[in-house]
């Protein structure tokens, strides 16, 4: 703050955003992670997404503390530290999640499956060169270099060239997101049935009505059947799940 000029209550307020920040996003962090402890994971490349979602999230959150101490805050607002930390947030993070959403609803949305090759090498190639690109700027802003400044000490130079490389990396993972788009669409392979044709944005009282209208076709089906019957396990999440009982008597 000094290299800008902040006074002492410009200091208190941008500490104190930082605090309230950081309580929802400590809560939701709790929720995710509650979650995923409690769900039926299926281990594809959207829980892999979601997973570096989280990491990101937490590795933004933890940076964030340095910055709500006002103390620390002197030597580290407007420099590059403070670029890595809202970068790592904003643009890491929501990408991420934008990415683990992608996958997760591309079979209701297209109708066919995603390639799993350029899947993981997005996966490998976006997370990787996230953490390469944002972890050296986060050294180069505690030695005190500050932003939108484009010269810099030599000795700075390796920190700077793994930033540069690292966003190189970025880019490539991008082009392996294209290029899983495309070859998905060349392949055109079915996707599985774990939707039941139905597109998972819709509300949930639409999944429902349409699992309730799914039910009465089997039931309708099985009457047909002589000497069988169908027993319906209520207590499972979103009657997932059919026992079928033959009937001796």
């Amino acid at each position: 703050m000094y290299l800008v000029g902040l006074d002492h209550r410009s200091r208190a307020l941008y500490s104190t955003i930082t605090v309230m920040i950081s309580l929802p996003a400590t809560v939701k962090v709790v929720n995710w992670t509650m979650t995923l402890l409690n769900g039926a994971l299926k281990w594809d490349v959207a829980l892999l997404f979601s997973f570096s979602f989280i990491i990101f999230f937490l590795g933004g959150g933890l940076t964030g503390m340095w910055l709500s101490h006002v103390a620390l805050n002197v030597s580290m607002h407007d420099t590059f530290y403070v670029v890595a930390h809202f970068h790592l947030m904003f643009s890491a993070s929501t990408f991420t999640g934008t990415f683990a959403a992608i996958y997760y609803y591309f079979p209701a949305l297209f109708g066919i499956k995603y390639s799993r090759i350029f899947a993981y090498l997005h996966l490998i190639y976006f997370t990787g060169g996230q953490w390469m690109t944002f972890l050296p700027l986060f050294w180069i802003g505690y030695s005190g270099m500050p932003r939108r400044i484009h010269d810099y000490p030599a000795f700075m130079m390796g920190w700077h060239g793994m930033a540069t490389v690292g966003h190189i990396t970025t880019m490539v993972s991008v082009i392996f997101f294209f290029l899983m788009i495309l070859d998905s669409h060349i392949e055109r392979r079915v996707a599985i049935h774990s939707t039941l044709g139905l597109p998972r944005w819709h509300k949930r009282i639409i999944y429902y009505t349409f699992k309730i209208r799914y039910l009465q076709l089997i039931n309708k089906k099985l009457n047909r059947i002589p000497g069988s019957k169908i027993r319906i396990l209520l207590s499972q999440p979103y009657f997932n799940e059919f026992v079928y009982e033959e009937d001796l008597k």
